[in-house]
This record gives structure tokens, C-alpha cells and sequence, in this order.
């Protein structure tokens, strides 16, 4: 478990799969920004 700093704990399987949750929507907002970006030219 790893602890929270309000005193919440989480698993660690929980924390890396939000993680990996986060970086695939952050990926996804990339490739749309780079999307965007060729098609203005």
C-alpha cells in the first residue's frame, strides 16, 4: 500500500494503472494537438 498525504492509502497495481491511465490520455491529446497542427498548413 502506499500512503496518501490525507491519510488515504492506495495499492500499488491501483497507482500504476492510473499512471498508465493519465499517460494514455495525455498521449491521445498529443497526437490530436499534432493533428491539428498538419492540417493547418
Amino acid at each position: 500500500m502506499l500512503p496518501h498525504p490525507d491519510g488515504r492509502e492506495f495499492r500499488v497495481s491501483w497507482s500504476l494503472l492510473h499512471a498508465l491511465d493519465h499517460v494514455a490520455q495525455h498521449t491521445g491529446h498529443v497526437q490530436i494537438t499534432r493533428q491539428l497542427w498538419d492540417q493547418r498548413g
